[in-house]
Parts: C-alpha cells; structure tokens; sequence
C-alpha cells in the first residue's frame, strides 16, 4: 500500500497532523509558535534615499599603499580618514576597537581599501546622508556600494579562456583545477564568466560558471538577490516530513520565503520522487536544506537569490 505524504508542522504548544497541500502549511518562528503565511503586497522596491555621488567617487579614487599587521579595525579606519574629506562611521555593533586584521597594499584606491577593512569584520560599506558607513546592516534609506571588476592582464585573461573551456572536461580533476584557476583570476573574469554562461550549454560548466559568478558578484557588493537568501537561510523553521516526495518538501519550504525575493527549488535532474522522512524544530532553512539534500543524495548550489537542490 502507497504510504500517504503528509508534512507535520510542530508547534511549541504541540503538534498537528496536516493533509493539506503544503504550500499552505504554518511556519514556525524562533519561539516555535506557528504563524500564518504572510500576504504578498506589490509595494514596490523603496528607493534608497542616500546613492554614492560622482564626487565621493572622485574623493575615494585615490591611492594608497599600506601594510597593516594585527591592526585593530578603527585605527584602520582612521587612516583612510586622514586621507580624504569623505566622513566615515563605523557601526558602535562593529566593535571596531577589537576587531584586528592583517593587510598589504600598494597603490590602491581608498575605496576599494574601505571595502577590504570592511569585509574583514563581516561589514559592508553604505551611502548614508553623504558619508560611508561600514556595518553589518544597512541604515535605513543607505545604499550599499559598488565594486568594479579588477582588470585583468592579457595573460590572465587567456588563462581564465582556457580554465573557461576546461569546465566542460570529461575529468573531474581537470573542471577542479579549472574552477580554482578562475577564483585565482578574481573578479575581474566577471565579464568573461558571463559572456560563457550564454554561450555554453554544458551542465557542469553551467554549474560552475554560476557557481563562480555568484562569488564574484559578492565580492563586489552587486548581488541584492543573493542578501535576500542569506537573510531567508537565517530564519527558523520546524516541521516533519513522513515519506515525502523530494519535489513536496521544496515545495513547502519555498512557499516559506515566497515574500523574501528568495527562491528554493528542485532541479529536473534530482530524484524528485525520493521519499523524504525528516524532523527538525527551531533550525535555521540553510541547514535544514543541507539535511534534505544529504538525504535524497544530492547538493545545494546557490546563484543569486536562488538555491537549486541538484544530484551530485
């Protein structure tokens, strides 16, 4: 007898079976108490109130060269101050007096410097009321900058065309050293990745290619797609799967994150048929999804605002 798919949404008062398609199931929050989906509203992007003006540009494109080594994060900070007329606020939640790194430089713009200190606290750099402000969340109405491609040597461009075609090798070993080649290149393959994942119909190379892509795009602060998933990942979710069809269970956890700009789904190539048996309570989606993946033999792949449970 076929075993009846059913998707159990445990709450903290306790549990209640549901028949009901899934798309139409409760989500838990931290607390474990169950919430009702909420309504989708076409209310538009806000726009930022603050963007990054020709003149902060002018003022930031400067050079520098530097040699910082277990320096803490507001001396650093400091530094590029003196340098320019630009103001620039560190978030007091940063607790830049403790944070230190090490860092070498030469003969680069304060902005991109900016951006580096920044990224070794786990800080962006936003446009707020004419000054940057580095911290882990945007104020309201700032606008996160923008990194341009590093430019790349005639010759580094000719290794990233051939680490590019040997995406699609038949050898394991060979795509491996390929994708390495290109995360060594930096961001300045950005274009040439691009240009390649319209051109190519391969798979694998698809895969890398978006892979990598995705990387680079938040390196450079360019992926607003990307921000929604992280944040979507974070949140917490309880719920049991009883021999669940692979393709149900993203189903469900999609409908979880629908408003967020975020997307999960399932790739035509994975065992969407694979009965899924799996309880989890107050665990963040990003993991869960790791335990879904595991189980039905298969990855996550992440591009954009989207993760895609592919087959290994």
């Amino acid at each position: 007898m076929r075993s009846m798919h059913t998707a159990l949404i445990c709450c903290g008062v306790g549990c209640a079976l549901s028949l009901a398609p899934l798309a139409h199931a409760a989500e838990a929050d931290a607390t474990g108490v169950a919430e009702k989906p909420a309504v989708a509203k076409d209310e538009g992007k806000k726009e930022a109130k603050d963007a990054e003006t020709e003149e902060m540009k002018q003022a930031m494109a400067k050079k520098v060269s530097f040699e910082f080594e277990d320096a803490a994060l507001s001396d650093s900070i400091n530094f590029l101050q003196s340098l320019t007329s630009v103001s620039m606020i560190v978030d007091p939640k940063l607790k830049a007096d403790e944070h230190k790194f090490t860092l070498k430089a030469k003969d680069m713009p304060l902005r991109e410097a900016l951006v580096k200190f920044a990224a070794t606290a786990g800080a962006k750099v936003y446009v707020k009321d004419g000054a940057y402000y580095i911290g882990t969340e945007a104020p309201e109405g700032a606008q996160k900058i923008r990194q341009e491609p590093e430019k790349l040597t005639e010759a580094q461009v000719k290794v990233v065309e051939e680490a590019i075609k040997n995406l699609s090798s038949d050898d394991f070993s060979t795509r491996e050293a390929a994708s390495r080649a290109i995360a060594d290149a930096g961001t300045g393959a950005l274009p040439q990745l691009q240009a390649a994942m319209k051109q190519t119909d391969d798979v694998e190379a698809q895969s890398r290619l978006k892979e990598l892509v995705q990387v680079f795009l938040e390196q450079l602060g360019g992926d607003e797609g990307s921000e929604a998933l992280n944040k979507a990942l974070e949140r917490k979710v309880s719920f049991e799967f009883i021999d669940t069809p692979l393709s149900e269970t993203i189903t469900f956890l999609n409908s979880l994150v629908r408003n967020s700009g975020a997307k999960i789904e399932v790739s035509d190539t994975a065992p969407r048929d694979a009965a899924i048996n799996l309880r989890v309570t107050d665990m963040k989606l990003g993991m869960a999804l790791e335990w879904l993946a595991k189980l039905a033999d298969c990855h996550l792949v992440k591009s954009g605002g989207t993760v895609t449970v592919k087959r290994k």
